[in-house]
């Protein structure tokens, strides 16, 4: 068991990961193409909870869950309103591309 309480409360863990995630994010975006602030307003969360987790080691799960919702929120906000340089999924296949054959099981 980890001595910093992650793998005893799963909302802990559940916060840490997402947090991990918008810090990998923010390494991918390109600051000068999202809208003035945007990647700041990530970069000043993420940090703000990297914060909050190393001074509430014990948090409640609630308390943890909440955290993280409001970070994906922030987020996601961020990327709906400017893709900040993030690459793109292709729109569609090409017509005459082969269908995908899942693995027989």
């Amino acid at each position: 068991m980890a001595s910093d309480g992650s793998s005893s409360n799963p909302g802990r863990l559940c916060l840490l990961e997402t947090v991990n995630h918008w810090k990998y994010m923010l390494t991918i975006m390109e600051r000068d193409s999202c809208q003035p602030g945007d990647f700041e307003k990530i970069e000043k969360a993420v940090q703000q909870t990297f914060d909050w987790l190393d001074k509430n080691k014990h948090a409640k799960k609630e308390e943890c869950y909440r955290r993280e919702r409001n970070l994906m929120r922030l987020g996601e906000r961020v990327l709906y309103r400017s893709d900040c340089g993030l690459p793109r999924e292709p729109e569609d296949e090409p017509a005459d591309a082969p269908p995908l054959k899942r693995p027989a099981m």
